[in-house]
């Protein structure tokens, strides 16, 4: 990831911005029911657009086993980037078990017309 601005015109993402960029691409791994959109990785936090596909709806009164309906809100998919990024970052800083992330995070819903 390349960006514009800094010295000489160009930011460079360091390692532990390209592991939070890792852990956010693998997150429709983890969580089937997701599409990533933008982000940004800025240096003390990050930005990032998660839209949560609709639950499929059932037909004909079957109903899919409990573990192919399994879906996990976005409190639980931002808690698991910090777990598994803060995870990564402190390994690579030797400092394993640090608090990374702030405990919060501030979402807003991001709507079309439709």
């Amino acid at each position: 990831m390349l960006l514009r601005g800094g010295r000489g015109g160009r930011i460079r993402i360091n390692a532990l911005g390209r592991i939070a960029e890792d852990v956010r691409s693998g997150l429709p791994d983890h969580y089937p029911h997701i599409e990533l959109d933008a982000f940004v990785v800025m240096p003390d936090h990050f930005h990032g657009l998660v839209a949560i596909k609709p639950a499929p709806d059932v037909v004909g009164g079957f109903k899919p086993s409990p573990t192919a309906t399994r879906r996990h809100g976005l409190s639980e998919i931002v808690r698991a980037f910090k777990t598994f990024s803060a995870r990564r970052i402190n390994v690579l800083r030797g400092t394993p078990g640090q608090r990374l992330w702030q405990r919060s995070y501030r979402d807003r819903i991001v709507r079309n017309e439709a």
